[in-house]
């Protein structure tokens, strides 16, 4: 559905990725597995997901329906940002952590790294980079943006990185406290004070002026009050021209990457629509909910004591009696722990009349052979032990009164 309305994030789309890589490994399983009656888990699977979702004529068999997963992995791995997936994925080439790189910019201690923290956090790493344009922006004025701050902030007379880390050098830096102030609410660096060292510090240049003194053009490096996002001055903290103007860049180029990061992800629902990628993440999606369940199921019937119990067709003949019903051994009330009820053996053979006084259990046996063979008949685990086997059925008939149902 959010494929389909262009609303699936990147979160989302890494999902269907795990999603279509279980359900190719899955489709291997008669290759790793080996059934001990010689059958095959697939072909059941294959059964059930084309009787529940309708599956078409093109990914009727195993084969084809995983080439159809893979297919869908590629398109969404060409765009997706999978560099915290490299060992989950087992089917598709990823690209390695060094191409897909996009992590958040960072200088060292020049500039809050909350600050870059707070531009860039909320599109990085969605998708990959060589998908962006944007992209290389948001690092070009990050990088300016240090160097205004170092030079008017911390007055750093000649800009250096360190080759190890790519920081910016502050050994020389005129401050030995850090000056800088990020304001959260109004998403700014600013200081709270004219630095003493700076050039012409007397002379100040207040935001709301229009032109500029002689002795003040004169300056390279001046201070004025910011304002905030309502446009009011904020008295308490100081700025320059080029801070100011290197910072609005920097924030406008992450707002331009989150946009397009967002175009991307929507181009991609398109070509995921378009090219007829979807039915197979249905698909894929579908027979992952089946194995969860049937996992989900054996791993309660494991803990509770139930068991599988066979199941025989009327055409039988040989091994099992199919004048019975069904032989129920040791069956006992699904709603009760094992070792908490009486369980009960017997053949259900004929037709019987069960009497008994009050509350000695009639109804409950009734239920729980009902509930047993149903469970039984539909594949699955039920509270009876092993050797029980039951004829295949297409409908049942249970009465209770309602004031007996148990709690």
């Amino acid at each position: 559905i959010l494929t389909r309305a262009e609303k699936a994030s990147a979160l989302v789309y890494r999902e269907i990725l795990m999603a279509l890589d279980a359900a190719c490994e899955v489709l291997l399983l008669d290759e790793d597995v080996e059934c001990e009656d010689g059958g095959s888990i697939v072909n059941p699977l294959m059964e059930i997901l084309r009787h529940d979702t309708g599956m078409v004529d093109n990914m009727s068999n195993s084969g084809t329906l995983r080439k159809s997963f893979l297919d869908a992995m590629a398109v969404i791995e060409s765009v997706v940002s999978t560099h915290s997936l490299e060992h989950s994925l087992r089917n598709i080439e990823i690209s390695s952590t060094e191409q897909q790189r996009d992590y958040v910019s960072h200088y060292g201690n020049v500039v809050p790294p909350a600050f870059f923290q707070r531009n860039e956090a909320i599109w990085r790493g969605r998708v990959k980079p060589n998908a962006l344009e944007h992209a290389q922006s948001v690092q070009l004025a990050a990088k300016r943006l240090v160097e205004a701050i170092a030079v008017d902030f911390w007055g750093v007379e000649t800009v250096n990185y360190n080759e190890e880390d790519g920081t910016l050098d502050l050994s020389e830096a005129k401050e030995t406290k850090n000056p800088v102030m990020q304001d959260i609410f109004n998403n700014q660096i600013a200081i709270k004070e004219i630095p003493t060292w700076a050039k012409d510090a007397e002379t100040t240049i207040k935001r709301e002026k229009t032109t500029l003194q002689e002795s003040d053009a004169k300056t390279d490096r001046y201070y004025f009050h910011p304002r905030d996002r309502n446009a009011k001055i904020l008295k308490t903290r100081y700025t320059t021209e080029k801070v100011q103007e290197a910072m609005s860049d920097y924030v406008e180029a992450c707002i331009n990457a989150r946009s397009e990061v967002e175009r991307v992800l929507t181009k991609l629902s398109w070509d995921i629509v378009d090219n007829g990628h979807l039915p197979a993440i249905l698909q894929a999606s579908h027979l992952n909910l089946i194995l969860s369940t049937a996992a989900y199921h054996a791993a309660s019937s494991n803990a509770k004591g139930w068991s599988v119990a066979a199941i025989h067709d009327d055409e039988d003949d040989g091994n099992n009696d199919t004048s019975s019903a069904g032989h129920f051994q040791g069956v006992w009330p699904y709603w009760m722990a094992q070792t908490e009820s009486v369980p009960n053996t017997f053949d259900l053979n004929g037709l019987f009349l069960l009497t008994a006084p009050n509350m000695s259990g009639k109804s409950t046996l009734m239920r729980s052979t009902a509930a047993a063979a149903l469970l039984i008949n539909s594949g699955l685990c039920a509270p009876v032990s092993r050797g029980s086997a039951i004829r295949r059925f297409d409908s049942i008939f249970v009465r209770g009164a309602s004031a007996d149902v148990p709690t």
